[in-house]
């Protein structure tokens, strides 16, 4: 069979995200292969690997929606946010109601600045934040604006909450642990999370990296079969050529999305091509072209 298309995951505890993409590129001969957003090392869940030619469709997805399931403990802060980091500060009582958690996550639905934690890879001066956290340097982080479309308790017990998180793409689990923290007056951190969903790529279809190879292909979406929320354009042997030879065609489809995905006859995908509407005609133009 052929490698191009979407590899799905289940990133195992402790592992990073690099780490992960050169075990699956190991197993499968070299292939080309990047994966489609870093998850901490301490995280589980949803990691999506493109394979082959599927990896020039990855920009496709960068701002997909996710979702989480995180656990976290209130009592004090950590370096990194999450359980790995080291205390920062004397522990603190916890003394806020179940009420008041509630009310807590709620001020979190919506559009909201973000502060990035300083334990992550965004860029600073040309430095990875991470770099200069672990150097005992402060990164200045600049906010970033992100969207919680739903966050909710699911349970609390023992100074420990398990919370649903539905965000848009740039969100830090480990930053909402933090804010929750400085909100509840008790200092918070993440202890485990899992990342439930990515776009409509669910749980339930990911395996482990090291599974055997025919419980691998069973998690395994085909080039053709990505971006199926784009329409498809199916063209003849004529127009297929001048679409692989990057020439724009006019249609007498009519498309309201930006973006089609072209096949040929045999159901082979030749092209993601951009929608130009013109007063009453509309042509496509190929960007990405598989030849």
């Amino acid at each position: 069979m052929t490698w191009d298309g979407l590899l799905l995951i289940n990133k195992p505890a402790g592992a990073t995200s690099h780490t992960v993409v050169q075990l699956i590129k190991q197993r499968l001969g070299g292939i080309k292969a990047g994966h489609l957003g870093t998850l901490d090392p301490l995280a589980t869940g949803v990691f999506p690997v493109c394979l082959g030619r599927s990896t020039r469709l990855a920009p496709f997805y960068m701002r997909a929606d996710k979702c989480y399931i995180a656990e976290v403990r209130f009592g004090f802060f950590t370096t990194t946010d999450d359980r790995e980091g080291e205390q920062e500060g004397p522990r603190q009582k916890v003394r806020f109601s179940k009420n008041q958690l509630n009310e807590a996550l709620a001020s979190f639905r919506g559009e909201y600045n973000q502060k990035p934690p300083d334990f992550s890879a965004k860029k600073v001066r040309g430095k990875k934040a991470y770099e200069l956290a672990r150097k005992g340097i402060r990164p200045e982080l600049a906010l970033q604006k992100v969207r919680i479309h739903e966050i909710q308790l699911i349970h609390y017990e023992n100074e420990s909450a398990m919370i649903y998180i539905h965000c848009g793409s740039g969100t830090y689990v480990r930053s909402i642990a933090r804010e929750l923290g400085t909100l509840l007056n008790c200092g918070a951190h993440v202890a485990d999370f899992t990342r439930t969903l990515f776009s409509q790529f669910s749980f339930e279809q990911t395996c482990s990296p090291d599974y055997p190879m025919e419980k691998l292909k069973a998690c395994f979406i085909p080039i053709e079969k990505m971006l199926s929320h784009l329409p498809e354009f199916v063209i003849d042997p004529d127009l297929g050529r001048k679409i692989l030879e990057g020439s724009a065609i006019s249609i007498d489809a009519r498309f309201d999305q930006e973006w089609v995905r072209i096949f040929n006859q045999e159901k082979v995908l030749l092209a993601l091509a951009q929608v130009v509407t013109q007063e009453n005609s509309q042509r496509i133009q190929p960007k990405i072209v598989f030849n």
